[in-house]
């Protein structure tokens, strides 16, 4: 991932029932817990009729002395009838920092989503953003084969830290890792769930949040300082992201290479000119000529960039460099005449550029029209301005028509300010330059019987698949319990016609992890 990748990354994913006029000072003075919004449903899955019951409502955190420091507001979704001892639950979190579970909870998993265009390829690219927004059964919700939690950390939807507590001490990425994992063990408690099969599920950041949440939900006496000794059958990483992050935006990771980045861009640049018509084909499909161009980038490309530093590159290697670039990106082999590094943010401009389009970097399949003044990371993004105003107004609909959560104060979807402008990317005793992956090995290594699923879309040129497996080539991951997958879609893989197998394999995981039958 680049360093600009990185920063429009975390840029971008930068309670309670009581009468409206209490709620403003209630939630945010009083450690008081007031009652859930319970409600009762149900809806078609895998051609199923299944009655459930949703609770909406806050849980409080503490500190060791039994102090009230925050609340999460959480949002479960529990089959009615269902045996608790063999139902499996799943967590979900979003990503950021600083993003609530608005967009997988209305567009993957919950039993009510958009449903945008994933069941129509041709209306890519074409949706728009204005009202009215659908809301309709979701028929790819895990409901069937589990119950649903999802997670807003501190400071995100309604949940929030209490008057007295220290607001930074959550947005870190310990202290928010801990907030979580202490949720989660609240919630298991109240609900009784220990004895159920536990998976955890996180997207883009959230994917960082999950290579990591099996220490602090174990417990030990060098991360927090407990034990908890809960481990989990399973994880879920969507949009996945691996890499090291800096300890703040202004600088790159100590170990940033940035020949690397660049050939990590290139499978991206490819499957987006593939998908554009911009490169020739050659009658393969697009995870073919991915991975055609991922062997180039790793190989001949990367070989040649090293070269390029130490002025060791022929004139000969420099012009078949050019013309092996043009052939995947679609662009004019001039276009890499001076330098031949690509980058995701020059090719969202440059990609297109002919057509006078912008590409989106979130989904290269999305355009807008080209504008040098094109500058809001949101905004101005093909996809996510047309794809956030529907999921929010959605997420909005749901609070109000399905839960009856009506409150007075806002419900962030994000919060830049002041949560992610102020995040602590530090991590334990770990070094910043590690990759994520070396936590993912870890967890597989302490829960022997853990199976994980990691995701990717062909068209993130954010959070690029092509860099996720270089990240778990690193590592030593038992390949029995790994799955690697890359599906033909964006950063929101439910933003797309391959969001039905995404559901497919989400429920295949936790049926296979709990060792359910079909």
């Amino acid at each position: 991932m680049t360093i600009s990748s990185l920063r429009l990354l975390a840029g971008l994913f930068i309670a309670a029932l009581l009468p409206a006029s209490a709620l403003a000072s209630e939630a945010v003075d009083s450690p008081r817990v007031v009652a859930d919004a319970v409600t009762h449903h149900q809806v078609t899955i895998n051609r199923t009729r299944i009655a459930f019951t949703a609770r909406a409502g806050e849980t409080l955190l503490h500190d060791w002395r039994g102090e009230p420091t925050a609340s999460i507001f959480s949002f479960a979704y529990l089959k009615d009838g269902a045996d608790a001892a063999t139902r499996p639950v799943l967590f979900a979190i979003g990503g950021g920092p600083g993003s609530a579970s608005t967009f997988l909870h209305v567009g993957l998993l919950g039993p009510w989503a958009v449903p945008l265009d994933r069941l129509s390829p041709e209306s890519i690219g074409k949706l728009g953003n204005l009202p009215p927004v659908e809301l309709v059964e979701n028929p790819l919700s895990p409901l069937d084969v589990a119950d649903i939690v999802f997670i807003d950390p501190v400071g995100t939807g309604y949940s929030r830290p209490l008057k007295g507590g220290d607001a930074q001490s959550f947005w870190s990425a310990d202290g928010d890792l801990e907030a979580v994992a202490q949720f989660i063990e609240q919630w298991l408690t109240k609900n009784g769930r220990w004895n159920s099969p536990k998976f955890f599920l996180g997207e883009s950041y959230g994917s960082m949040r999950a290579a990591r949440i099996s220490e602090p939900l174990l417990g030990g006496p060098y991360s927090n300082g407990l034990l908890r000794g809960i481990t989990l059958n399973g994880l879920i990483l969507l949009a996945t992201t691996l890499d090291a992050f800096p300890e703040s935006m202004d600088a790159p990771p100590k170990t940033f290479d940035p020949d690397l980045a660049s050939a990590l861009a290139v499978p991206g640049a490819a499957a987006t000119a593939w998908y554009h018509g911009t490169a020739d084909r050659g009658g393969a499909s697009v995870g073919a000529l991915v991975e055609d161009a991922r062997r180039f980038a790793m190989g001949a490309y990367l070989s040649a960039l090293r070269k390029d530093a130490s002025k060791t590159l022929s004139p000969e290697e420099r012009k078949a460099t050019q013309q092996q670039l043009s052939r995947y990106t679609g662009l004019p082999a001039a276009t890499f005449e001076k330098d031949l590094r690509i980058s995701a943010a020059n090719f969202a401009k440059t990609g297109l550029a002919a057509r006078g389009l912008q590409l989106g970097q979130y989904d290269s399949r999305y355009t807008l029209p080209l504008s040098d003044s094109a500058v809001n990371p949101v905004g101005d993004d093909p996809a996510l301005s047309q794809a956030f105003p529907v999921w929010t107004a959605a997420m909005h609909r749901l609070l109000d028509e399905k839960l009856n959560v009506r409150m007075e104060r806002p419900y962030h979807h994000i919060l830049w300010k002041p949560l992610l402008y102020k995040w602590n990317f530090k991590r334990g005793d770990a070094p910043q330059e590690q990759s994520f992956a070396v936590d993912l090995a870890d967890s597989m290594r302490r829960v022997s019987g853990m199976h994980v699923l990691v995701t990717g879309g062909y068209y993130d040129l954010v959070t690029p698949a092509a860099a996720v497996r270089h990240a778990l080539d690193q590592v030593n991951v038992p390949a029995d319990r790994l799955t690697l997958k890359t599906y033909e879609g964006g950063h929101d893989l439910y933003v797309s016609p391959a969001a039905a197998a995404v559901g497919d394999d989400i429920r295949a995981l936790i049926r296979a992890a709990s060792k359910l039958g079909r």
